[in-house]
């Protein structure tokens, strides 16, 4: 199966880092996401959840959204 681009990978360990893939020979260096709170490790604190993400190639901006599971904040 062929896959879509651009494509965003998060690091192995769930962390903030990740990297947009253009297409299958483009790739941008590991940018950090702008996570609303982190614990030592680097993966979002509880209650903080990924809730998606998308990519504007023409504005070369990714767009995270982050949700509080407990409060429901956006």
């Amino acid at each position: 199966m062929p896959r879509r681009y651009p494509l965003v990978v998060f690091a192995p360990n769930g962390g903030a880092t990740f990297t947009v893939h253009l297409s299958e020979f483009v790739a941008s260096l590991p940018l950090r996401s702008p996570m609303p709170a982190t614990r030592t490790d680097g993966r979002l604190a509880p209650p903080w959840r990924w809730r998606g993400h998308q990519v504007d190639p023409q504005a070369q901006l990714v767009h995270f959204t982050f949700v509080n599971r407990l409060s429901n904040e956006i």
